[in-house]
């Protein structure tokens, strides 16, 4: 997957963007691998979720979850 956990000391800097794609397919692949150069983006973030309890996150949920994360 090539995603770290969203909770990793110094995962968020100044001037960071948070990105998030739709609830049923995720990011494009092109904006995928934008994120993940090192050219383009700062890389990728993952939310952790036990999937045997639920399948996916409300993208409410998720962006909430970033913000809580990135202004911690």
């Amino acid at each position: 997957m090539g995603a770290r956990e969203h909770t990793e000391p110094g995962a968020y800097q100044k001037g960071d963007w948070l990105l998030f794609g739709s609830e049923i397919d995720g990011l494009p692949p092109g904006a995928w691998e934008q994120c993940r150069s090192t050219k383009n983006g700062g890389g990728l973030r993952r939310i952790p979720i036990i999937e045997t309890h639920v399948r996916s996150l409300n993208l409410s949920v998720a962006a909430g979850i970033g913000a809580y994360e990135a202004l911690r």
